[in-house]
């Protein structure tokens, strides 16, 4: 992925954040939800607020705090109580990729912070950057700090990020590894995974802490035991693991869903690249075009139609486990989603443990 963003340097256009439809008169999530209607694919009834800012781990990170508005994203809601949703981009990637997917969750009144990683080849320092911001996010550092209901919260991640998100979770507890021991974090509820991968290159677990080691330790199989956490996995295509890929065979999505220890939802799209999860119009689309040719991928599945679905069950997810809304299962296990999974083989389903 660095390369990609080598490639993409010259390029000076980005992709913006479009506006949703303009909010009601609604000021907590508590009240949206009382009312629930209609499909969690369409945009919810806020419009989002961003503000980017730099939060004081380590050498500092680049970040942006997005927030539900009811003045077209002039401003913040001023009071409330809304779940937050951190989320962590893939190896190279920016948090600003993810937009679309972040613009929609905060639609339907989510909180989300992104974040850039500062030691993206030094995972255990990634899943404790994780854990930081939500410690961050939580002071009045953070501008909407006052919005965030603390005891709801959910990490998403990409590739690199879903693992950290799971790593952030879990923790590090292996003993030939007592130096980067740390314990994982519980007020993490909700894991969204969008085409995890664990380790790989250019990460390799090696022994020893000296300068210039990549810890890229292991989430699998035994640290995500630990998570408590609602995992909600995607994923995409399997590479070939000794050939050019970013998704090897046996550290991918699939192998997540048979870890996991906890309620866990894999929803698997066989034709999607890996790069399918970012922004399609970034750079002019060509982001994720190149992106899923370094990868390796060859994408059937219209990335398109592949966001639509995720966003939707995603909502879904999060409604459920951080909302406590009922009547959400046929957009995670039921007929709407099996049905629309049936169409060209768009996806299949599988859960474990759901209550």
């Amino acid at each position: 992925m660095k390369i990609l963003v080598l490639m993409m340097a010259w390029l000076t256009a980005t992709s913006g954040l479009s506006a949703p439809k303009k909010a009601e008169e609604t000021f907590t999530l508590s009240s949206l939800l009382s009312s629930f209607v209609g499909d969690p694919g369409s945009y919810g009834k806020y419009a989002v607020y961003k503000k980017d800012v730099k939060i004081p781990v380590s050498k500092g990170e680049d970040a942006a705090v997005y927030a539900p508005s009811l003045d077209g994203g002039k401003s913040m809601v001023p009071m409330g109580q809304f779940p937050l949703v951190v989320v962590l981009p893939g190896f190279g990637a920016t948090f600003t990729y993810y937009e679309d997917m972040i613009q929609h969750l905060v639609s339907w009144g989510f909180v989300a912070i992104g974040i850039d990683f500062v030691h993206s080849s030094d995972h255990g320092a990634s899943a404790k950057q994780a854990q930081q911001t939500i410690d961050w996010a939580l002071t009045l550092a953070n501008p909407a700090a006052a919005i965030i209901d603390p005891a709801k919260i959910a990490v998403a991640g990409h590739s690199m990020g879903g693992k950290i998100a799971v790593y952030a979770s879990a923790g590090e507890s292996n003993p030939k590894y007592p130096a980067i021991q740390f314990p994982g974090d519980p007020r993490i509820k909700v894991i969204i995974a969008w085409d995890p991968v664990d380790g790989g290159p250019p990460c390799i677990v090696s022994d020893g802490e000296g300068p210039g080691r990549c810890r890229g330790y292991a989430v699998l199989p035994d640290n995500i035991r630990r998570s408590r956490a609602k995992l909600l996995i995607f994923g995409g295509i399997t590479g070939d693991p000794t050939g050019i890929t970013c998704t090897p065979a046996g550290r991918t999505h699939a192998d997540f869903f048979a870890a996991a220890a906890s309620s866990a939802l894999h929803v698997d799209f066989p034709g999607s690249g890996h790069a399918d999860w970012l922004n399609q119009k970034q750079y002019f689309g060509l982001l994720p075009k190149v992106a899923n040719v370094i990868c390796g991928s060859r994408p059937t599945s219209d990335p398109g139609r592949v966001q639509a679905l995720a966003r939707r069950t995603q909502v879904a997810w999060l409604l459920k486990y951080l909302g406590g809304v009922g009547g959400l299962d046929p957009y995670l296990t039921g007929a709407l989603i099996r049905a629309d999974c049936a169409k060209d083989g768009l996806c299949r389903v599988e859960s474990k443990l759901l209550d």
